[in-house]
């Protein structure tokens, strides 16, 4: 049951040219079998052949055919004769076992390239509730198990029909060289492999659910320990990490001894088993008065293909447990990749699974009027109540707007929504009155986006500001232009290798002010027409957050701007503020106004400490900085 599902699951998989090629290969598994059986004929044929009968000939079907091709020979001569034959044959076949192997292991590697390849492109188009309500760190876990896990099932399977049709052939030539023989071997070993298999399955899918829960333990101790390494430190609890940490390793190592004797048992039993049989065989044969020179070919040949099918069984045996401890981790990954890429198995991409609407080549959506929430509605999957309640809003072209209101009030999904990035429930979400579902890519193209996680490649300074294009696309004038109007450039100069400067993974290198301007330099990159900050500026130390704020508010006059923050002093000067509070809008209107209407905004106002007493007057910064652009002069780069 457990070999057909995984085969299924590799069938359904399979486009109809892969499934020829898959039916090939199966065809050349049995022709590989047949291979194994004429060794086998061969060997016992040689063997044979060296027995001389009364009248001069020798016995066997190789000897009578080396005779007929060279005539009689002196027995040295046959030898060679006979012997260069079965050599050369055993060369094919083996070259014939390491061409299908080949084959098999190419085949399965084009396999999990294609379905790597959707699911990673799955997960990058899926709607973006997806990483909001489950993380990214999932996906990016599913992706690495992926080729592993399928190549590790999918190799089991291939490796009991492999070995499944080497045992049939080799079965039907015992049959033929001895049925009685061949019919006890078979009920004895195929009874106790069957035994063992049913009795063991239990135990080896237990020790699976502990090597991988003790393998989640050491990665949550390794995550935690490194995480928090400061708070460690400063808390002297580095032992409770490390211990813990040991503690996995202690148990990986007692699953894995487990999983060791498991799979040397079969092996152990069937040898034992072999020479029993052997054994069995010379008594039977004695007991029946035959000499044992006469029936030496036979029990050599036996004796051989005992070797074989025990070494077929133990494999066969080992696969069955790969598939059985794999077997739930394999359940949960085949149900990823139908959720995320459908289209493998021959399904529509439906909203159950999660993919985005959005369509390659699809009209670019210019920008000229308004974005215009209807009685939008969003809730995050199994979340009993909504995110964001019926909301409608209008932000015209070049306006300077923000969000502002307490934490989990709905800012930064009502943001998300605007982008497109997440799926209304109900409503529309129009751009000069076209449904911006339906010209995804087009309305992404018009947004630059600074967010609270700041992420940082392990690249060059010039790789993370043009983030996604290859060197020889990247134009460093945009970059130059983009760190300039990020206030970034300055620091990039003094760096020891310019925008060639790598970066490590997070920008652990850089400060948090500095990190956060190059992301801003990364939005500003492709010269957007709306740009998103959500707390884009949560980062930045007072004199930095000015010359930002500068830079706004004459982007402002080219750009649509749409901000969301905590701390006021970026937002003062906004053309409206919307007051978001549990889902909807409870105030709108100029900073100044929402003191004088909203004690909600005046809360925060008086709660944000770099804010003056409420009720001085907002002044716009006044800094002569390289990031002031002249009025009428467009802001960024050229298109």
């Amino acid at each position: 049951m457990l070999l057909a599902n995984v085969l299924k699951t590799l069938w359904i998989l399979l486009d109809r040219r892969r499934r020829w090629v898959f039916v090939g290969i199966v065809a050349l598994l049995f022709v590989a079998g047949i291979f194994e059986m004429l060794g086998m004929m061969m060997i016992y044929g040689f063997i044979r052949g060296l027995s001389v009968d009364d009248d001069g000939s020798r016995g066997g079907h190789l000897a009578r055919g080396v005779e007929l091709l060279l005539g009689r020979l002196e027995p040295l001569h046959f030898v060679l004769a006979s012997g260069s034959i079965l050599v050369a044959f055993m060369i094919a076949k083996n070259g014939l076992s390491i061409l299908v192997s080949t084959l098999l292991s190419r085949f399965l590697m084009r396999l999990n390239e294609r379905v790597s390849r959707s699911l990673f492109t799955g997960y990058l188009l899926a709607r973006y509730e997806v990483f909001k309500h489950r993380g990214v760190g999932k996906p990016a876990a599913n992706i690495s198990r992926i080729f592993e896990l399928f190549n590790t099932c999918f190799g089991a399977a291939a490796r009991i029909l492999s070995d499944g049709a080497t045992i049939t052939m080799v079965v039907l030539l015992l049959l033929f060289v001895d049925p009685w023989l061949t019919l006890v071997g078979v009920a004895l070993f195929g009874g106790v492999g069957t035994g063992l298999y049913w009795s063991t399955q239990r135990l080896q899918a237990a020790i699976g659910r502990a090597e991988n829960r003790a393998r989640d333990e050491g990665r949550r101790y390794l995550t935690e320990g490194f995480g928090g390494l400061i708070d460690g430190r400063l808390s002297n609890t580095q032992s409770f990490f490390v211990s813990g940490y040991v503690r996995a390793l202690r148990r990986i190592f007692i699953t894995g001894t487990r999983k060791n004797l498991l799979s040397l048992l079969p092996r152990t039993i069937n040898e034992i088993l072999l020479v029993t049989t052997i054994v069995s065989a010379v008594v039977f044969t004695t007991l029946r008065d035959e000499t044992l020179t006469g029936v030496l070919p036979k029990l050599a040949i036996f004796g051989f293909a005992g070797l074989k099918m025990t070494g077929a069984m133990s494999r066969i045996n080992r696969a069955f447990q790969k598939l059985r401890q794999k077997h739930g981790q394999f359940k949960y990954l085949h149900q990823a990749v139908r959720d995320v890429a459908p289209e493998l198995f021959g399904k529509p991409a439906t909203k159950d699974n999660y993919l985005a609407q959005a369509v390659p080549g699809a009209e670019v959506l210019d920008f000229r009027s308004a974005i215009v929430l209807n009685d939008v509605e969003f809730a995050y999957p199994k979340s009993t109540r909504p995110a964001i309640k019926p909301t409608s809003l209008t932000i015209p072209r070049g306006a300077f707007v923000a969000f502002c209101g307490p934490s989990g009030g709905g800012k930064s999904t009502l943001t998300l929504l605007l982008m497109g990035l997440l799926t209304p429930k109900a409503g529309t979400i129009e751009v000069d009155g076209k449904n911006v579902f339906e010209y995804l890519p087009g309305w992404h193209a018009n947004i630059g986006y600074v967010g609270q996680q700041m992420f940082i490649a392990n690249r060059s300074v010039r790789e993370n500001v043009a983030f996604g294009l290859a060197r020889d696309e990247i134009d460093d004038d945009r970059v130059w232009r983009s760190l300039e109007l990020a206030s970034a450039a300055e620091f990039v100069r003094n760096l020891d290798a310019g925008l060639d400067t790598n970066l490590s993974e997070g920008g652990s290198l850089l400060s948090g002010g500095q990190r956060q301007r190059i992301i801003i330099a990364r939005a500003l990159y492709r010269d957007p027409e709306v740009i998103v900050f959500d707390e884009g500026t949560a980062a930045l130390d007072n004199q930095t957050e000015r010359q930002i704020t500068s830079a706004l508010q004459r982007l402002s006059r080219d750009k649509t701007i749409i901000c969301v923050a905590h701390r006021l002093t970026t937002i003062r000067t906004c053309d409206c503020i919307y007051v978001i509070e549990d889902g909807q809008i409870a105030a709108q209107g100029t900073y100044t106004e929402l003191l004088q209407t909203s004690e909600s905004f005046a809360r925060i106002a008086r709660e944000d400490p770099e804010e003056p007493e409420a009720s001085e007057e907002p002044s716009i910064a006044q800094d002569d900085d390289a990031l002031l652009v002249a009025p009428g002069h467009k802001v960024g780069v050229s298109r």
